[in-house]
């Protein structure tokens, strides 16, 4: 996450991969529903949630079933199917079912695994079953939106595809990363591929989606979150380093940033932005810093992300599979003894796979055999990146060299399949936030993790004793010297103390004690709570600013005229309530307009009009009035500028 968007219209012109050749004869059979829609019951059986089918007379089911069919989305449904007849032809699964989708009423947009069928007093339990649960609104909303259900069921579907796939795992979860993920935060290995090879699916359905009308709306949608963007995280700079601002950007982060995130997910995958650092911010609360710095809404474009940190984001994955996908390379069709395995009846191998396979799915039939044969989800000795490069090379060596192109072009650097050994540290009694946008702690972890041959100052800075000068020295030594392969080589720092050092050594990854922490941490997204705190912030604040604007217009003007103690609560309440119209039409202005300043005038002007015609006849009210909402508007405008 993340320069306009009429790149795009280049790339859909320039791009010779993904032309939606539709002419192939592999398809589903009719006796297999592509997908079957489900509804939760709030009910379990077995430990599994309870599902029941929902009737395809229903508008909902009438709605999703058309969004699909006039969408990429029927597209990735056949990547889908073609993924598990190369499953059951290597005997590695027993079935091939539909895709199952559940919508949801409350969170969604969620790859999962097991679930039970209602069906009259009886269940079908399908315990190892993978589906995808979306919400209700999300589904059947206008599909011509960024992130609308075109492009979010897709991303769902790789992580689907990918779960299936990747051979069984030794190690169930050896993710050591705290927080939630995000497009430009340097995580782990395996969760950076696994998310990046999702948002990569949902800029393939961007890029080549069929349905023109939709396109043309998401990419006008895109357009308009980047020119959004742009004043919103100006205003939350300077809400971060001016502390007279009433706050506005920091307390509505939940709204805009999500759709930032968005965007970017498209735009820093497409450019290749991603490959540069997120910015920092010299912020003297450490949590501030850290949460500026994860947010990467500004990056550093005189540094490149190391190649560890490439490999742990999630964004560098997603752009080299970005621009591997609209290469030329979809057009490249193999001997059709590498096919046989995808094919669902072996009548077909009388066709050419041109005619069987698009160019989109031909690329994803090459993914497919990588994923499975060389990728699995948590146990790997490099990362998950270097086995899919290697895979792909070794799969098919005609198309090493281009390969390696598009890898450097995507992510600025050559390709190597050396990586230095993690040396992951754990900071115990850390609060940490484990939203991006949470800038108040409404869900936070007593501990915070990185690996330090990819931590920048702001994650050594969490360490208790560490200071500035310190996490500049260490930062600067491994990018002059190289990785860290021991944590004894902090010893060979220039000017660094035994001090410091014991510091950084006594954080050592702890395993027993991230499990006993996440034994006892639950995840729970509340909405509300992630709403109010932010409201009670910017209320708390106004309150403050108020007790300075009235004691002044009180010092000034109301004195004057000798009020009682009564009148003069009157009149603090009476404004007060004013002072709240002010400061709602702040937030409003800030949320929906760009030049959010611009409205504040134009609504000043209108209250001071107001003003005037109410109090026309009573010249004192009418002077008191004008200079409070003068007052007022210079405290707001000062705020969104």
């Amino acid at each position: 996450m993340k320069t306009k968007f009429f790149i795009l219209c280049l790339i859909i012109f320039a791009g010779k991969g993904f032309s939606q050749n539709n002419n192939y004869s592999q398809t589903m059979p009719d006796s297999l529903k592509k997908v079957v829609i489900l509804k939760p019951t709030g009910k379990t059986v077995n430990g599994l949630p309870e599902m029941a089918v929902l009737q395809d007379t229903s508008t909902v089911h009438e709605t999703v079933m058309n969004n699909i069919n006039n969408s990429i989305v029927d597209e990735f449904l056949e990547l889908y199917f073609i993924a598990q007849i190369y499953l059951k032809n290597k005997n590695k699964s027993d079935a091939i079912e539909p895709a199952y989708l559940a919508l949801t009423e409350d969170q969604g947009g969620f790859a999962r695994v097991g679930f039970a069928i209602r069906e009259g007093t009886s269940h079908i339990i399908k315990e190892n079953t993978p589906y995808v649960d979306i919400v209700t609104g999300a589904a059947t909303a206008n599909t011509g939106r960024l992130m609308s259900f075109t492009q979010l069921y897709p991303h769902e579907l790789g992580h689907v595809i990918f779960n299936l796939l990747s051979p069984e795992d030794t190690i169930n979860n050896n993710a050591k990363s705290v927080g939630v993920h995000y497009f430009p935060i340097v995580t782990d290995y395996s969760t950076a591929f696994d998310e990046g090879f999702a948002i990569h699916c949902e800029n393939v359905a961007r890029i080549f989606e069929k349905n023109e009308t939709i396109k043309s709306g998401i990419f006008s949608d895109i357009d308009g979150v980047a020119k959004a963007s742009k004043q919103s995280i100006n205003g939350f700079e300077r809400d971060l380093i001016y502390p007279f601002r009433l706050g506005y950007y920091r307390a509505s982060m939940l709204v805009w940033y999500s759709g930032y995130e968005n965007y970017r997910r498209y735009k820093q995958a497409i450019n290749g932005d991603i490959r540069y650092k997120n910015g920092s911010l010299q912020l003297r609360c450490i949590k501030d810093r850290l949460s500026y710095h994860k947010s990467g809404v500004r990056l550093n474009k005189s540094e490149k992300r190391n190649i560890v940190q490439m490999h742990s984001t999630e964004g560098a994955v997603s752009s080299f599979f970005t621009h591997l996908s609209k290469s030329e390379l979809p057009e490249n069709y193999l001997d059709f003894s590498f096919y046989k395995d995808f094919l669902y009846n072996p009548g077909e191998e009388a066709r050419s796979p041109q005619e069987l396979f698009s160019h989109l799915q031909n690329q994803f039939i090459k993914y497919f055999y990588v994923l499975q044969n060389y990728v699995v989800l948590n146990n790997s000795t490099k990362s998950q990146l270097i086995d899919f490069m290697e895979g792909y090379i070794e799969s098919f060596p005609s198309e090493k060299n281009r390969v390696k192109e598009i890898f450097k072009d995507a992510l600025g650097l050559e390709y190597s399949r050396e990586l230095p050994p993690p040396l992951w540290l754990l900071i115990k009694d850390h609060s940490h936030r484990v939203l991006v946008f949470d800038l108040f702690d409404v869900i936070t972890v007593p501990i915070y993790t990185f690996d330090l041959n990819a931590a920048e100052i702001e994650h050594l800075l969490t360490i208790d004793g560490i200071t500035r000068n310190d996490a500049e020295k260490i930062v600067r030594y491994r990018n002059e010297n190289g990785f860290f392969t021991d944590l004894e080589q902090l010893k060979n720092i220039p000017n660094i103390t035994p001090e410091v050092v014991d510091k950084i050594s006594s954080a050592k990854f702890d395993q027993d004690y991230y499990d006993k922490v996440y034994q006892d941490f639950e995840l729970e997204l509340n909405i509300g709570k992630l709403i109010l705190k932010p409201l009670q912030y910017l209320f708390y604040r106004a309150s403050f600013y108020y007790l300075i604007i009235f004691g002044l217009v009180y010092f000034f003007l109301i004195k004057r005229g000798n009020p009682t103690v009564k009148e003069s609560a009157i009149l603090f309440v009476k404004y007060f309530f004013f002072w709240m119209i002010f400061l709602l039409a702040g937030l409003i202005s800030v949320l929906l307009f760009n030049q959010a300043y611009f409205y504040i005038i134009i609504f000043s002007m209108l209250m001071s009009l107001l003003a005037l015609v109410i109090y026309r006849k009573k010249k004192e009210r009418r002077l008191r009035t004008l200079v409070f909402i003068g007052v007022m508007s210079i405290a707001i405008i000062a705020s969104v500028i």
